[in-house]
């Protein structure tokens, strides 16, 4: 039920990072800010957001500075940008920093990233008047426990769980809808306005300069991006290990996260395979180059983490190799032009030995339809947004 009237003119987004920090989460903001001003001209974005700067130096994208002048950036200062408890605790402060100022704006619709850590919790309490809209990537106080970084039966686990979902927002932008379904429960509401929009939908066309690490004669897998705790660094390791058994294969590598060092140390001390190839950053308009992207998801992350990664390469009429929950979205969505296995050697060397560019080629056709019918869902995503603000 509508809360109050306003200006449907006005919207508020909230992010930790925005250009120009290239990211997953600056990139989503910056698509969506696009796309709505695009339908509707006479939006009037405000977006909240900090000077914090991204851990690793990556660039996925470009922005556009004329269009960035259109949008009213509102940047509070960070002031601690280093590890442990101490960022934790910076970040819960950004966190109610960013929910004060948006509320000080006097703008009744507001959608709020779920970083930093907690500020869904912090924006239920707070935005209980106004029409808060939660855009759920990683989810909080969840990827906490996934984490190992807290107990979820410790009290302080419980007493944050019990603060997050007391209060329903008035929507949530789902990155799918079992993860929609999965915080719906958490709830308890039926009421909750369902909006569902991947991250990583993108209209990119492929580049007309071939890269130097593209092979023609081969089949190209890449594991391309973040390897962080989420995702399993035992799966990559194991198709190393056996991918220079698969002479019509190659393997491309471009990653950073927690897991990173560890990965490019397995390869320094047991030798590089030669059909393995350590690659700089890929740009989004190179990702079609790849014909299978490597995506994984540890179980006890799924729902709580949705791989944009995974929507990214299907969207450049890419095929997956997904190692992860069959109960998830990225199954959900991308079962069709997908190979999946475990992270184990056996599962490994399943999938390797049943890839043929024949079966490439028709996964790549069921691709380019699922990756149609996405844009086409987000574009109706865009419209129901729009028609929240009247």
């Amino acid at each position: 039920m509508r809360l109050v009237k306003q200006d449907s003119r006005d919207l508020i987004i909230i992010t930790k990072y925005f250009a120009p920090v290239n990211v997953v989460d600056s990139n989503s903001v910056y698509d969506l800010c696009e796309k709505l001003i695009k339908i509707n001209s006479k939006l009037n974005l405000h977006i909240v957001t900090t000077e914090s700067k991204y851990k690793t130096d990556i660039s996925l994208r470009a922005f556009d500075s004329t269009f960035l002048k259109t949008l009213n950036i509102h940047k509070i200062k960070s002031y601690y940008s280093g590890k442990g408890i101490f960022r934790i605790i910076n970040d819960v402060f950004t966190s109610f920093r960013l929910v004060f100022y948006a509320k000080s704006l006097n703008i009744q619709t507001i959608i709020s990233l779920s970083n930093p850590p907690l500020i869904n919790t912090i924006c239920g309490l707070l935005l209980r008047k106004r029409n808060y809209i939660y855009w759920s990537f990683d989810l909080f106080p969840e990827a906490l426990f996934a984490n190992n970084l807290l107990n979820e039966r410790s009290l302080i686990g419980r007493i944050l769980l019990k603060l997050t979902y007391y209060y329903p927002p008035y929507a949530i932008i789902g990155l799918g809808p079992k993860q929609f379904e999965y915080l719906q429960s958490k709830y308890g509401s039926k009421e909750i306005i369902k909006i569902i929009m991947p991250c990583g939908i993108h209209q990119f066309a492929k580049s007309d300069i071939v890269p130097k690490w593209y092979c023609k004669n081969k089949v190209t897998l890449g594991y391309i991006g973040n390897l962080g705790k989420a995702h399993s660094k035992d799966f990559l390791i194991n198709v190393i290990s056996v991918i220079d058994d698969f002479k019509s294969l190659k393997l491309l590598i471009s990653i950073y996260g927690e897991y990173s060092d560890e990965v490019l140390l397995f390869l320094k001390e047991n030798g590089k395979p030669n059909n393995v190839e350590i690659i700089e950053p890929v740009s989004q308009n190179q990702l079609g180059f790849i014909d299978i992207h490597l995506v994984s998801l540890l179980d006890n992350w799924t729902n709580i983490s949705v791989p944009s990664k995974a929507v990214s390469a299907v969207c450049s009429n890419s095929t997956l190799w997904y190692n992860g929950s069959p109960f998830s979205d990225t199954f959900n969505f991308f079962g069709n032009c997908s190979y999946f296995s475990d992270s184990d050697l056996v599962s490994v060397k399943e999938v390797l030995f049943s890839i043929t560019e024949v079966d490439v080629n028709e996964k790549k056709i069921n691709a380019e339809q699922i990756a149609q019918e996405m844009r086409d869902a987000e574009q109706n995503s865009i419209i129901q947004i729009i028609n929240l603000l009247e």
